[in-house]
């Protein structure tokens, strides 16, 4: 197995950063005294600013599975969560001055939470609320240039063979359970 090496930035308000600080360098140390997979744990703080880099290497993947359920790392979650939520807050209502933003903030925090804990992956949902709208919007575009016909999206063999492959990897569940299906059917009975 090859080592699992992580490399983490934060942005710090200039106010919570020493005590943030002190809380990494303490689940650092504790790491690497108590964790025989942790093989190395640097804690970077740039002389000026207000940022942190944490870079981390253990032995593989379930080394760092074992870090996360280590009790020093499960004290310093239950610390620095409260200053992240802070931050989170305080970033999403400077940009509108709003508390709806931070209420929608809460929410998708909530949706995050739940997800984690059923097992939905957050990257295709973070895609799509990111995306969403920009690709709604050039398939609308799309759709009125070519009058409504859907054949331009294999006007060409790049354009063709992006449209064909997205398709197919949309369909891919599908597809495989399909064509599990088939072979279950065809395979004699024993």
């Amino acid at each position: 197995m090859s080592a699992h090496t992580i490399l983490v930035e934060f942005t710090v308000r200039e106010g919570v950063l020493p005590r943030f600080v002190e809380l990494v360098r303490a689940n650092a140390a504790a790491s690497l005294e108590d964790e025989p997979g942790c093989r190395r744990f640097d804690v970077f703080v740039p002389a000026a600013g207000d940022r942190v880099v944490l870079y981390e290497e253990y032995r593989d993947r379930s080394a760092f599975a074992d870090h996360c359920r280590a009790p020093h790392f499960q004290s310093f979650d239950t610390a620095v969560a409260p200053m992240i939520v802070v931050s989170c807050a305080i970033g999403a209502y400077a940009i509108q001055n709003a508390m709806f933003d931070v209420w929608l903030m809460l929410l998708f925090g909530v949706v995050g939470y739940v997800f984690k804990k059923i097992g939905i992956p957050l990257a295709p949902f973070t895609l799509a609320l990111v995306l969403g709208n920009r690709s709604e919007d050039a398939f609308r575009l799309s759709m009125i240039g070519a009058g409504g016909d859907m054949r331009v999206f294999w006007s060409n063999g790049l354009v063709g063979t992006i449209t064909t492959l997205a398709l197919v990897l949309l369909m891919w569940p599908l597809l495989a359970t399909g064509a599990a299906r088939i072979r279950g059917a065809l395979s004699p009975a024993r």
